[in-house]
């Protein structure tokens, strides 16, 4: 799959998650796992954050690092500060409604 393609599979999910405002969501299904991506701001930053979590209850959750027109780099911080990273590509997600 060349780059030009991948933005195209992308488009739909990378402008709903860009379009999110705060305290928003969105249901993604990646793979088989559906996973909730939540829109946050704070009062003195006025850029958007976001993170990216299962809908289990109790489930694991990331934040997100960056988003680019193909991929979503998420983070995450153990008990011991060490750091996990994942890249998910937005190609092979799909939005879905609300679970």
């Amino acid at each position: 799959m060349t780059y030009f393609e991948k933005v195209k599979a992308s488009r739909e999910v990378y402008g709903a998650i860009c379009a999110l405002e705060d305290d928003a969501e969105l249901y993604v299904l990646y793979g088989s796992d559906t996973f909730r991506v939540r829109c946050y701001t704070y009062d003195d930053v006025w850029s958007k954050r976001y993170t990216l979590s299962e809908t289990k209850p109790f489930g694991k959750a990331m934040n997100v690092d960056k988003i680019t027109k193909t991929t979503m780099t998420l983070y995450t911080y153990d008990l011991f500060s060490q750091p996990t990273t994942y890249r998910l590509s937005l190609y092979k997600c799909r939005l879905i409604k609300e679970v």
